[in-house]
């Protein structure tokens, strides 16, 4: 401390400078305050009254002194402690709830690994995993995309419960069991369907496929045609040339470089040309599918679809010069049934190729139809029916082009399987050829070819002349539905339909061991326009008269009734019921000539036993003839892991008054194998009755 006048060193406790005398004014003592609303502090002198805190305007101010600093510290440590201690509460309530959730899952986890419920999910996720495969190698898609799904939830279900996967809600593994069960309800249908389809439907094939007649395929070879006379290839067939490959038939296309029309029905006109080139090369395989029955059986002679349905044979008249056509096509094979390759129609006459069906030209690929749509390349009208005005013109042009494929959608019945002829949907409806009329003399010369026909009468125009034609196409209209014929004896279903027009008729044996059904009665019947196939009709129908009428008939299998062997009507029988040797060699003979057949005779329990751990299922020793404890003859029979129904009783029978030893018994049984080892002939229950 200094003196305010002279500057001078004094002491605390000096009043008056030694130095200049100024009396010294000592300043009273600074205090710190805290207002105890807001905490807020500040430096004051100590004889300073402050009235309110400057912060909040709080009254109470105590005075920080260390006094006071200490309890603060000794409240805020207790407060702190309290704080501790309720956590500490909490944290041991907490981890208790924890311990108890624990022990919970423990016990859960236990129970799932020593229970059953682990078992059927393990199960359940080998089962799937197999159908997976089986599905995917079947082609069976959705079946196989159901059976992941399958997978992926069994094997987080087992996981979860075992522990090794941490659950993110209670029983989550429970939950996508469930759902993994849930799903094979879904699995079953889609494979059913698809089972369904892939039993009734023929096989896909590969290009280079080769014969195998239990899966009803058939490969040949594409003859050479080069150099044969027009005239001596194929025959009619429902409207069309064919040339026959074992059951199937490939169509015939003539083609002239000209673009004249060949007429395939007119063998005096085809023995004018002669052949000089083809699309499909020698020794190209041909491969035949043959239909299915609903047991997947291929038939014998019925074709479902085929590798190559036409062939084009480039031809020229006998004497010109040889038609080389070098831009060919080579359509691709088919190998699947719902599965065709666009035709190459450039060059073709237009009246070549396709047949009406209502009121549209078609050209078929198996089942399926692709509808001809004409377009000239002056804009003038192509009637597609009009086989006149069609031969008249040459297709230099096409907007779907060669190769592409045509996939066919075959309708399903209830059952998913498809039918072998009904299309549901396919990818190309129509196709649009373009067209270029022929020069007049070419006109002129088909006419002349033409005149001895009796069913076109045309005229052929010079430049100044208009055309005059018409066509007399003789049709048949059915006049009954299919099922009308069904169950009528097939000698009057012909006379019917000879009635009607047809001529031309194949008929096919259906046998049957149902005896409701009566021989010769008919059980399917099929008009056949085309070459590939079955054919629905239905009244008013309409046909070439060339098509073909395919009958199919019963023959019921003769049944005979064969009665079981007892000892009135098989003295072996008698001979071996007899026989005091249970091993001898008359029992091992008797079981071996009379494996399968059913026996019928009198016979007693003489000891029955539980077949392996189960409470429900038996093995029982039978003896020929009355009870007696004493002896016994015959051969030792045993039924052999038989419950209530394999004897024939009934759930309300008491099985222990039938196979209580001493109980006699009339056995009905088919007789199984001895065994020499044992001595024991085995036999299967049909029916016990006491006696």
């Amino acid at each position: 401390m200094t003196c305010e006048k002279c500057g001078a060193k004094l002491n605390s406790n000096t009043k008056f400078c030694p130095e200049c005398g100024q009396k010294i004014m000592i300043s009273p003592k600074t205090i710190q305050l805290k207002c105890k609303e807001c905490g807020g502090t500040m430096s004051v002198y100590s004889d300073r009254i402050v009235l309110s805190c400057p912060f909040c305007g709080s009254k109470e101010m105590v005075h920080e002194s260390d006094k006071v600093t200490i309890e603060r510290i000794k409240n805020q440590t207790y407060k702190e402690i309290e704080l501790e201690k309720i956590k500490l509460e909490n944290t041991k309530e907490q981890r208790k709830i924890e311990q108890d959730q624990q022990k919970e899952a423990d016990k859960q986890l236990n129970n799932f690994r020593k229970g059953k419920f682990s078992k059927i999910i393990l199960i359940s996720f080998i089962i799937c995993l197999l159908t997976m495969f089986t599905a995917f190698s079947n082609g069976r898609i959705l079946s196989g995309l159901i059976a992941i799904v399958q997978v992926g939830l069994f094997a987080v279900s087992w996981l979860m419960g075992m522990g090794f996967v941490k659950e993110k809600i209670p029983r989550q593994h429970i939950l996508f069991a469930v759902l993994g069960f849930v799903l094979i309800i879904l699995f079953i249908k889609t494979n059913s369907i698809q089972i369904g389809n892939k039993s009734a439907v023929s096989p896909t094939i590969t290009e280079n496929a080769e014969t195998d007649e239990e899966e009803g395929i058939y490969t040949y070879q594409v003859r050479n045609y080069i150099g044969k006379n027009a005239g001596s290839i194929g025959t009619i067939v429902g409207g069309y040339r064919v040339d026959e490959y074992g059951h199937g038939k490939i169509r015939i296309i003539f083609m002239a470089e000209n673009g004249m029309l060949v007429n395939q029905k007119d063998d005096a006109q085809l023995k004018e040309y002669v052949v000089s080139g083809q699309n499909l090369q020698p020794d190209t395989n041909i491969t035949i599918i043959h239909l299915r029955d609903r047991k997947g059986e291929p038939y014998s002679n019925l074709v479902d679809y085929q590798s190559y349905e036409e062939i084009i044979l480039y031809v020229n008249k006998i004497g010109e010069s040889t038609f080389e056509k070098t831009d060919i096509t080579q359509i691709n094979p088919t190998l699947d049934r719902h599965k065709f390759y666009v035709r190459d129609y450039v060059g073709r006459n237009s009246a070549s190729f396709g047949t009406v069906i209502g009121n549209s030209r078609v050209d078929e690929y198996g089942n399926g139809k692709l509808r001809l749509s004409f377009a000239s390349e002056d804009g003038t009208f192509v009637d597609a029916n009009d086989l006149n005005i069609l031969k008249q013109y040459i297709i230099i042009d096409q907007d779907i082009k060669a190769n592409t494929e045509l996939v066919l959608e075959y309708e399903t019945d209830s059952k998913g399987e498809e039918y072998d002829n009904l299309i549901r949907t396919q990818n190309y409806e129509e196709i649009t050829l373009k067209v270029k009329k022929l020069d007049n003399s070419i006109i002129a010369e088909m006419q002349e070819d033409s005149s001895s026909e009796s069913t076109v009468v045309e005229t052929v125009p010079t430049e100044s002349e208009t055309v005059e034609e018409t066509i007399v196409t003789k049709q048949i209209t059915v006049t009954m539905n299919e099922d009308e014929f069904l169950g009528m004896s097939y000698t009057d279903a012909e006379k019917l339909l000879r009635d009607m027009g047809f001529s031309e008729f194949e008929y096919q044996v259906l046998e049957t061991k149902d005896q409701s059904k009566t021989d010769e009665t008919i059980g399917a019947i099929e008009i056949k326009s085309w070459i590939f196939g079955k054919g629905d009709f239905s009244k008013g129908d309409k046909y070439e008269e060339d098509a073909i009428v395919v009958l199919w008939y019963y023959e019921c299998e003769e049944i005979i009734e064969v009665s079981n062997l007892t000892v009135e009507n098989c003295e072996d029988l008698a001979i071996v019921l007899s026989e005091k040797n249970p091993e001898s060699s008359i029992v091992s003979s008797f079981a071996t000539e009379y494996k399968g057949q059913t026996i019928e005779f009198d016979g007693c329990v003489a000891y029955s036993q539980y077949h392996g751990d189960y409470s429900t299922r038996y093995d029982i020793l039978i003896y020929a003839g009355n009870y007696n404890p004493n002896s016994a003859i015959g051969p030792q029979f045993q039924f052999e892991d038989v419950n209530y129904s394999n004897l024939g009783l009934s759930f309300s029978d008491d099985i222990n008054d039938f196979i209580s030893i001493g109980t006699n018994l009339r056995i009905v049984a088919e007789i199984g194998k001895f065994d020499s080892n044992t001595g024991l002939f085995k036999l299967k229950p049909v029916s016990i009755e006491k006696r």
